[in-house]
């Protein structure tokens, strides 16, 4: 599983995969929920793709990719969504995942010191594009495993899909 040390204190951060969902890390105010998402007020199945950008220095590629892999299997264990990697980025109904520093193209800079990540809501309010994207703050270190003793990731988002 992915975690994260920063600056040697164990940091809870809610990795949200899940579309309609945002994450910020401001003391207080962990997620919002926001309308109904791509197929309405979740009464029907769904098929999404997913496309992994940018990857961290931090960890090989192979193991970021398995571990994310094995979030979106265990959200669509319990919702009625199926995942498809894709090659191509910036795709209707797709996740794009990033790690990313500073500006970054999207207007809302990842900082040292900042938001850990940021997801986007669904279009509208977002354009498609970019709706359902995850980028990760890679000022960060981020590890797999507990060999640094931080805290997990993705069970901590888990837990706050919908």
């Amino acid at each position: 599983m992915i975690k994260l040390l920063y600056f040697r204190k164990k940091i809870l951060f809610l990795f949200i995969l899940v579309v309609g969902f945002t994450a910020i890390s401001k003391p207080g105010l962990a997620y919002v929920i926001h309308d109904d998402g791509w197929d309405g007020p979740g009464q029907n199945s769904w098929s999404m793709s997913y496309y992994f950008g940018t990857m961290t220095p931090d960890l090989a590629p192979v193991d970021v990719k398995s571990t994310l892999v094995s979030a979106l299997s265990v959200w669509s264990s319990v919702v009625d969504i199926t995942f498809t990697e894709t090659i191509s980025a910036n795709q209707n109904n797709a996740i794009d995942f990033s790690f990313v520093t500073g500006n970054h193209g999207d207007g809302y800079p990842l900082n040292p010191g900042g938001a850990l990540a940021h997801g986007f809501f669904p279009a509208p309010p977002n354009p498609e594009t970019i709706g359902g994207d995850v980028h990760f703050n890679d000022n960060y270190l981020w590890e797999i495993g507990n060999s640094l003793g931080a805290l997990p990731l993705i069970l901590n988002g888990l837990r706050s899909m919908k």
